[in-house]
């Protein structure tokens, strides 16, 4: 919550527009300890490739992340296929430009406002508040659910409680070392807890043939 907290601040006041066109520059950077990549092009491949299988076959594919909507949209709609309209995240308040203190229930949009971030943050898309929003977004409860930390973990179950389907969970663990930034030892006692959980465990240094590429390597 306190980084949700400090991005909310950060970026207030900037239009959805201002926002994006920011995102779409931070993409340019090259991330700190490798080189071959930016974070435009930072993405699992391995990920990439069960999305595009998954479309392939007709699937409706969805990214329920803790980060900000807006970021998710803007950096994995290109790479990852997915339309803004199935990106779910942390939300923050947005509110015209020319409401003030007005309450929006009393104020019409005008064709000369905006909409402009505030730094209220409105759910933190984590935990339960994940299944909460797939609830109220998707309205179906999906198959398959993948994810890589505890926070996925109740939309993992909110998945294999799904009494209509057959489905299916899947955790990657980042243990490896040295082609990321991963810890082996927690990884794998991770991995072990998420087993007895149902759910399949994917290990990103035993099962990733490549991470981001092979054209990508860690320097630090």
């Amino acid at each position: 919550m306190r980084h949700a907290y400090a991005q909310a601040k950060a970026f207030a006041g900037m239009t959805i527009a201002e926002f994006e066109e920011y995102v779409k520059g931070f993409m340019a950077y090259t991330p700190a300890g490798f080189t071959g990549m930016t974070y435009g092009t930072a993405f699992y491949q391995p990920m990439i490739e069960v999305i595009d299988y998954l479309q392939e076959n007709e699937f409706t594919t969805y990214i329920v992340s803790g980060s900000d909507r807006f970021i998710c949209r803007a950096l994995a709609s290109e790479a990852c296929h997915i339309p803004y309209n199935q990106v779910i995240g942390m939300d923050v308040e947005l509110r015209s430009t020319l409401t003030g203190e007005e309450d929006a229930l009393d104020h019409t949009f005008k064709t000369n406002e905006d909409l402009i971030r505030t730094d209220n943050v409105l759910i933190k898309n984590l935990k339960t508040n994940k299944v909460r929003q797939i609830a109220q977004e998707i309205g179906k409860t999906p198959v398959l659910s993948f994810g890589n930390s505890s926070g996925d973990s109740a939309m993992h179950n909110y998945v294999l409680g799904n009494q209509e389907y057959d489905t299916e969970a899947f955790m990657l663990i980042a243990n490896d070392a040295a082609r990321d930034y991963g810890d082996e030892a927690k990884g794998n006692a991770k991995g072990e807890d998420w087993k007895k959980a149902d759910y399949h465990v994917i290990s990103m240094k035993d099962d990733f043939k490549t991470i981001y590429g092979d054209n990508v390597k860690k320097t630090a």
